[in-house]
């Protein structure tokens, strides 16, 4: 999509609205492209019939997109140029159209004036004014034309399409948007006192707790709606204080409660924890989990499932994989932005993430009960071709920090990123081996 041209035509075929932008899905190029941004106004894309109004791109467009304010349109150089004189040199077919140029067609002059540019652009080797105006111009006539590399997309062979679109089940949001909570089965629902306890919120949270007058108000509320509130705390008598109710929205540190050394005696904690699945099963392990993903650096670690009251994705909707999107990837402690980017941007196309795991049977069923393993296609780059990555449940902790060692699960409790991440992991030897990295190689991993 960056090397779309300021002022090219494209088919947009679907239109999907968020909370902050307009985007279209594009067949050719296959891509999605942003068409305004809703708070600031911004508009990127315009209607063909208003293209021809701008000599510019609005502010806030890509500087790759952009239109040079020195640099006129293709319809309007060549009317401006006439006959071009270097034609009159050129190769007869060219000589003949300079000598009929008023009776050639806008598309015969405009592949003149493209001959024209190209030895302008090649003689001028520095980068000077002329020659950025000559090669804005350059790509300019080169979209109006449909050339690619020199060769025109009517000659190219049509290609199909690498994710065909799949639409799941479970696929009711937009684009970005923050999916609504679940509230699952009544009965699989457990709300745990714990004397002596408090609430725990990590140094990153930024959603404050609210307060309410006592005690039982404070339990009705999460009892209402466990799949909006995580728990609640509150003092015990002779000692003086309101009671406190956490929303999931915020960062808990490790399980969400711990005891409260000081005072012990003086609180009482509540939490809500939902029984996705059972807790104790029979574990088959892999060969990576305790084995290369078991240190990070001079961390020793350990490892949960998630579902099976262990503190991770408690709660309900649990799956492997439903309504993806590039927003479902939460980074951890390691630092593999490079392929969590990665990750997120082939989230944008329909059915990739999906074809990761076409190697895993009933997808739409997992995890189900019994121990759970997943296997992950990723591509050997030594053997340049796919191997299968087999991976259980399991998900990495660091008992230190109190929390997942690697991406979190999505807002919506899908496991598709942590699963995706400690395949590659695995695959590349171990956490330290991607602690780093560029997201050209991670798509040559996942692609």
């Amino acid at each position: 999509i960056a090397r779309l041209q300021y002022g090219a035509r494209v088919r947009i075929v679907e239109v999907q609205r968020t909370p902050s932008r307009i985007r279209g899905r594009l067949q050719n190029p296959p891509g999605w492209i942003s068409l305004r941004e809703l708070p600031a106004g911004h508009e990127w894309a315009k209607p063909v019939d208003r293209l021809a109004a701008d000599a510019r791109p609005p502010r806030g467009s890509s500087g790759r997109c952009s239109w040079p304010r020195s640099a006129p349109s293709p319809a309007a150089e060549v009317e401006r140029r006439g006959p071009p004189t270097a034609l009159r040199g050129g190769p007869a077919s060219l000589r003949e159209l300079a000598e009929k140029w008023e009776e050639r067609s806008p598309r015969d002059r405009a592949e003149a004036l493209l001959v024209i540019l190209q030895a302008e652009l090649e003689a001028s080797r520095v980068e000077t004014q002329a020659r950025k105006r000559a090669l804005a111009s350059l790509g300019a006539v080169k979209e109006e034309l449909g050339f690619c590399d020199g060769l025109r997309r009517s000659d190219r062979a049509p290609q199909e399409e690498k994710h065909p679109k799949v639409t799941p089940p479970s696929a009711s949001r937009r684009l970005g948007e923050k999916p609504e909570p679940k509230r699952g089965d009544d009965s699989r629902w457990n709300f745990r006192e714990r004397d002596g306890d408090i609430i725990t919120l990590d140094d990153r949270n930024m959603e404050k707790p609210f307060e309410v007058d006592n005690k039982d108000e404070a339990i009705r509320l999460v009892k209402a709606s466990p799949e909006k509130y995580f728990g609640c705390y509150w003092v015990k008598a002779p000692y003086q204080g309101k009671a406190k109710v956490y929303p999931r929205t915020c960062i808990f540190f490790g399980s969400g409660s711990e005891r409260y050394a000081e005072h012990p005696e003086a609180v009482c904690a509540m939490t809500a924890e939902y029984l996705a699945l059972p807790a104790k099963c029979a574990v088959t392990p892999d060969c990576f989990t305790l084995g290369c993903l078991a240190k990070f650096g001079s961390l020793k670690l350990s490892s949960r499932s998630p579902g099976r009251q262990q503190g991770v994705a408690d709660a309900p909707g649990l799956k492997l994989i439903g309504d993806v999107d590039p927003s479902d990837i939460r980074q951890g402690e390691v630092g593999d932005c490079w392929l969590l980017s990665a990750i997120s941007a082939l989230a944008e196309f329909d059915g990739a993430i999906r074809q990761l795991f076409s190697a895993s049977k009933d997808l739409e069923r997992l995890p189900i009960d019994a121990f759970n393993t997943y296997k992950v296609r990723l591509w050997d780059l030594k053997l340049w071709k796919r191997v299968e990555v087999e991976v259980d449940e399991r998900l990495i902790w660091d008992d230190e920090a109190g929390e997942l060692l690697g991406c979190k699960p999505s807002l919506d409790n899908e496991l598709w990123p942590c699963v995706l991440e400690k395949a590659v992991a695995a695959h590349c030897g171990g956490w330290d081996k991607i602690d780093g990295g560029q997201a050209s190689h991670a798509w040559r991993l996942l692609t």
